[in-house]
């Protein structure tokens, strides 16, 4: 379960500045992140005969092109878990993903993503901006052991369509090694094909920063350059 009240550690810095003038979230590539495996888990291709057509018949092509293609593919099976990898890497480029907590008083998060006690942590109220949280994927990260044995073929023909379930979403967007479990994360995903934009600054509404809590070795001059801008 999500709470209503979620979190973000920011260094008082340029960046901290924009947010709160220009009211936004940054959402970037998840590829980006400093966690190799984060939104980088392999897929199980493994598929019997009849998943392999099951899946290509999804693609609604000719009859005759179809029965090409299951051939071909239930006859070079390395090329088809090639092409999934590919299909897969395709899906991730069309997200973006911005990190939250339900922690404030953390203290390794503190020192890891604010600048060492000196900087803030900002607190949002998800019921006062609907038209971002509601409409924005908001997941509650997994931390496992091992992750997820995901067999994408059968997912995708239980689906019916392009993989953006809620199952498809919690592995690839929210399933992280159990070494980061103190941070209880928080994601928020945003999809090409759903949210424009789905990268870079994404505007909140100001009501829903309810509050700002300071570091205990944030420094007064950074302090009132902070109170300055939410003041305004």
């Amino acid at each position: 379960t999500v709470p209503r009240l979620i979190h973000k550690y920011f260094t008082i810095d340029d960046n901290l500045i924009s947010t709160l003038k220009e009211t936004y979230l940054w959402f970037t590539d998840p590829l980006e992140f400093n966690d190799p495996y984060d939104c980088n888990l392999m897929i199980n291709t493994d598929a019997t005969p009849e998943e392999i057509e099951a899946y290509i018949r999804n693609w609604n092509l000719p009859e005759e092109e179809t029965v090409k293609r299951v051939k071909y593919y239930q006859e070079n099976i390395e090329e088809f878990s090639g092409e999934l990898h590919n299909e897969v890497a395709g899906i991730i480029k069309k997200i973006g993903v911005t990190c939250l907590t339900t922690k404030r008083d953390n203290l390794l998060m503190w020192s890891h993503y604010a600048n060492k006690h000196k900087g803030v942590c900002l607190t949002f109220d998800m019921s006062k901006d609907k038209a971002m949280f509601s409409s924005t994927t908001v997941r509650k990260v997994d931390y496992t052991l091992s992750y997820p044995d995901f067999r994408y073929v059968k997912y995708f023909n239980e689906n019916f369509s392009q993989p953006k379930g809620s199952d498809f979403i919690q592995f690839y967007a929210a399933t992280k090694s159990i070494d980061w479990e103190y941070e209880d994360e928080i994601r928020l995903a945003r999809f090409s094909i759903y949210h424009k934009p789905f990268r870079g600054k994404v505007e909140f509404n100001k009501e829903a920063l309810i509050g700002i809590t300071f570091g205990y070795k944030a420094v007064e001059k950074d302090k009132q350059s902070v109170m300055d801008v939410v003041g305004s």
